[in-house]
Order: C-alpha cells, then sequence, then structure tokens
C-alpha cells in the first residue's frame, strides 16, 4: 500500500460586508460627523419603522404624513427599549417613502461605528433575528379622528372600537397629524405597529414614486390656444374620477368620463346618496369624485385604491356636481347632502380669466369650459401658467397640518420667494411678527395638502433691503419685510405695519 501525503491550507474567512459609496455620503452628508466615514468604519442597516396601518393603540400614520415624516427622521437616535437614560447604539441619516404589498411604509437607514464597544455584538443581534422588530418617539399636536375628522380627544368616538356610518360598520381609529419631532427610534422587543422590522435591504433606490395626475383634460401651456368665447366656467381643478350621471326609468347609472366604462365599484351607500340627493334628472350630469380625510382633499390613487375597495387615506367621498357648460344651468342638489355638493364655479369674460382662475385655483390649477358652444372642449390651466400671469400679486402657500407656509411676491420687475417654519395666519392677522428666510423660486415649499391662495398687491416701496407692500386677500394690510439676523444667520422679519392689524396682537418672533 503506498501512502501519500500531503498538505492541506484552510483559512476562515468572514465575508466583507461592503457598504456602498452612496450610504456612505449620506452619512457624511446628513450627519456630518467630525471625521467624515468611510465605508470600512461602519455598520449599516435599515428599519421597516412605520406604515400606514392602525397600531395597537388605534393610531396611524397616514401616507400623507409620511414624507414630512422621513424628513424629521434624519439625525435622531436610535436606541434600545425607548430607554432615554442610556447613550444612542446608532443614528438615523437617510430615510424614504415606499410601498409594499398595498401597505404605505417609512424606511429609516441607520449606523455604527465599527471600532465602538459591542459594535459586532450589535450586528450579530440584529442579523440573527434577536433585535428584530422597533418603534418610534414623537411628538405630535392633532390625533384626527377617523369618524368624524376632530380631535379623537375632543369628540365622543373611542378608538378601536366600533361605529355604523350608512350602514356601514368601521373600525375607529385616529390620524397622528401636526408631527412636530421625532426624538428616536428603538429596538423593541414588540412594535406597536404591525409587521415592523430591521433589515439588511439597503437599497436606496425604492423609494414610492409620487402620485401621479392623470390628465383626462389636456392641459394648456399657452392660454393664446384657448378657443375663443364670450363667456367662460371656470373651476378648481381636482385630484378626482370625473363621473357621468343619468337616469333611466329611476334608476340611476354611474359611467367614468375618462374610461367610458361603467364605475361598477361605485360604493353601495355612495350610490343610494348620490340618487337621494340630485333633485335635476331630466338629463345626464357631470360630477367630479373626491376624496376626503377629514377636511383634507386626498391623492387620486388613494380616491381610485378606495373604489377598489382597497385600505386608502379616503374616509369619505363626495361628488361634486358640474354646471352645464353649454347652458350655464347650475344643477341642483339637497342642501343636507355632505356627500354630494355643487362644484364651486364662476363665470367670467377672457380679460378676467386670470384674476377669476388665481381666486379659485388649486395647486393643479383650473378647469376651463368655453360656454356657448354646442360640442364644449374643457382645458386645464396649470396653476403655474396662471401665477406667471399674475403681475403685483402674491401667493401664499400653507398646509393644514404642518407649520410650514412659502410666501412668493410677484413684483413689477422681480419676484421674491419667503419660507416660514412657524406660521399661523390667524396670529399674523393679529399682529404677531414672523421670521423666514429668502429662497430660490424654485424651491418654494408645498406638499400634497397645500392649496395656494392669490391675492393683490397694490402699492409696493422699497428703502434700502427692506420691501414695504399694501395687500389684500388674506394677508389684507400693509406687510413689511426687513432683513434681520438670528442666531447670526440672516433671515427676514415679516410683520403688519397697519394699525388694524397691530392692536390687540402677540408680537412674537
Amino acid at each position: 500500500m503506498t501512502a501519500r501525503l500531503g498538505r492541506i491550507v484552510a483559512r476562515l474567512a468572514e465575508p466583507v460586508e461592503q457598504v456602498s459609496a452612496e450610504l456612505v455620503r449620506k452619512i457624511n452628508e446628513n450627519i456630518n460627523p467630525p471625521t467624515p466615514v468611510t465605508a470600512d468604519d461602519v455598520f449599516v442597516r435599515a428599519m421597516y419603522v412605520v406604515s400606514d396601518q392602525v397600531n395597537s393603540f388605534g393610531g396611524r400614520f397616514p401616507a400623507d404624513e409620511h414624507a414630512r415624516l422621513a424628513e424629521l427622521l434624519v439625525d435622531s437616535p436610535v436606541l434600545a427599549g425607548h430607554r432615554k437614560d442610556k447613550l444612542p447604539l446608532a443614528r438615523t441619516f437617510h430615510a424614504v417613502t415606499l410601498s409594499k404589498d398595498n401597505v404605505h411604509w417609512v424606511k429609516s437607514y441607520f449606523y455604527w461605528v465599527r471600532a465602538a464597544d459591542g459594535a459586532d455584538s450589535l450586528r450579530d443581534n440584529i442579523d440573527g433575528g434577536l433585535f428584530k422588530e422597533c418603534s418610534i418617539g414623537f411628538t405630535f399636536s392633532f390625533a384626527e379622528c377617523s369618524i368624524c375628522g376632530r380631535d379623537i380627544r375632543r369628540c365622543d368616538h373611542q378608538p378601536l372600537e366600533q361605529y355604523e356610518l350608512d350602514g356601514v360598520t368601521k373600525d375607529c381609529h385616529f390620524n397622528y397629524r401636526q408631527i412636530d419631532r421625532v426624538l428616536e427610534t428603538s429596538l423593541v422587543y414588540r412594535g406597536a405597529t404591525p409587521g415592523t422590522r430591521v433589515s439588511r435591504e439597503l437599497a436606496v433606490a425604492d423609494q414610492a414614486p409620487a402620485p401621479q395626475m392623470t390628465d383626462w383634460l389636456p392641459a394648456l401651456e399657452n392660454m393664446a390656444d384657448l378657443p375663443p368665447a364670450d363667456r367662460y366656467l371656470v373651476m378648481p381643478y381636482y385630484e378626482s374620477v370625473p363621473i357621468r350621471l343619468s337616469y333611466h326609468n329611476h334608476h340611476l347609472e354611474v359611467a367614468r368620463l375618462d374610461s367610458a366604462q361603467p364605475l361598477s365599484s361605485l360604493p353601495p351607500h355612495l350610490h343610494r346618496r348620490i340618487h337621494q340627493g340630485v333633485t335635476e334628472r331630466n338629463r345626464p350630469l357631470e360630477a367630479r369624485l373626491v376624496g376626503y380625510r377629514g377636511k383634507e382633499r386626498c391623492s387620486l390613487d388613494d380616491v381610485a385604491q378606495s373604489l377598489a375597495g382597497q385600505q386608502s387615506q379616503v374616509s369619505r367621498l363626495v361628488a361634486f356636481l358640474v354646471p352645464d357648460p353649454v347652458h350655464r344651468n347650475t344643477v341642483a342638489c339637497q342642501s343636507n347632502q355632505d356627500i354630494i355638493r355643487v362644484m364651486p364655479h364662476r363665470v367670467c369674460d377672457r380679460r378676467s380669466l386670470v384674476r377669476t382662475a388665481g381666486e379659485i385655483m388649486t395647486r393643479d390649477g383650473v378647469e376651463v369650459w368655453a360656454l356657448g358652444e354646442d360640442d364644449p372642449q374643457g382645458f386645464r390651466l396649470p396653476a403655474d401658467q396662471i401665477i406667471a400671469r399674475l403681475s403685483n400679486r402674491y401667493v401664499l402657500y400653507t398646509s393644514p397640518h404642518h407649520d410650514r407656509a412659502s410666501l412668493v411676491l410677484h413684483l413689477t420687475d422681480e419676484t421674491v420667494s419667503f419660507s416660514f417654519r412657524q406660521f399661523h395666519l390667524g396670529r399674523f392677522r393679529k399682529g404677531c411678527r414672523l421670521i423666514g428666510h429668502r429662497i430660490d423660486n424654485e424651491h418654494v415649499e408645498s406638499c400634497e395638502s397645500t392649496h395656494p391662495v392669490v391675492g393683490a398687491v397694490k402699492q409696493i416701496e422699497q428703502v434700502g433691503g427692506a420691501i414695504s407692500v399694501d395687500c389684500d386677500g388674506p394677508l389684507s394690510g400693509r406687510l413689511c419685510f426687513r432683513p434681520a439676523r438670528l442666531h447670526g444667520q440672516q433671515c427676514v422679519l415679516v410683520y403688519r405695519t397697519d394699525r388694524a392689524g397691530s392692536e390687540g396682537g402677540n408680537h412674537e418672533a
């Protein structure tokens, strides 16, 4: 027997964990550590930390708050079990919004230093499934009841209880609104929101795309292309499903104008309420189905999900009846119906079209219909086209759920834009002073729930770096924009100088 000798060489190898250059860049940009980190310096993991599902407390983060929440998450500490008596384990440096299995999520990315004590142990516990779920600590101001839209702390409804509305049983919950601050995120033994988890999925290209409008009405790029007419019907352009209502043998039939298909998914209680509310049944009527959460209009995607019976932000659907653009007939409905209404509208000539549109436009603009035509064609006039033609006007952008606002002054020779972080129109009217910052015109802050309001600038004075203007509309009065410095940074002090606005007001910076 021949003996064969040889040598076996074995190496114990641990796979090298590679952090992408994009994630490293975000850490250095968003956290700005004293010594910039490299891919070899850090461990990175992600949390599916917040969804739009109801949590164990009866609370819910609606999807339209997720973008704001993602901003607030950046630079927040990561703790263990919400223990604030210990230093953080890691720090959040990036967050995105996304959708998985028809659930909207906020996904946050956090890092910790490899050389720190316990770094390998933290990594092993996460990757081994021991540190599996997560939670969030935050402050907010408004708990919106899903039943009535009021603050649930002041209404008669109770979270996680059931209530019957229009013959349908609904579970009550409340929405976290006016989120002020994210205090921390934590690794916990059990998350309040279903499905929270810590993940090694570190791709950063999975952010959910913004909802897209479907332009069933063509958008006008130039007002010169608008058909000539003596009068025009102007209505706010809502993200909505356009429908046609018709009656045959006392039976209501509903069809979509953008697909010419029957709307078979119209909820039975909505079908019944529309049938009861319409008083004009001799001719087909047009309407726009608009989704609402409380007083806020929802996106078109949410309306489509609601009609398909899927979970969405929509707490109720409202049918806005449209006046007949041929005969200028205003439609009629029962005044006590909260689910069917007449669309806000104005009738004007071509000379006053821009001014009229500016008074009732939404962030998406207005619908314009030429009156008197046998076969009228409607158009959408985008908001930027309207604003671009408004000289000596201001546009105020506000949100019902955030204290942020933007103000754009369209003056004769220039356009000037300002942003404000603590804005309250009522207090400002009473004399409260505002601290803002001048911003580039293309960076005007707005969000999905923003509704632009337009007013006239009647008189303009510029002395040095200060601007003084006389306004009408919501900012009615004489306003002064004066350069100032706060904590060593350049800012703008805005206040009213008219007597009516300053009497009895609180003067706060």
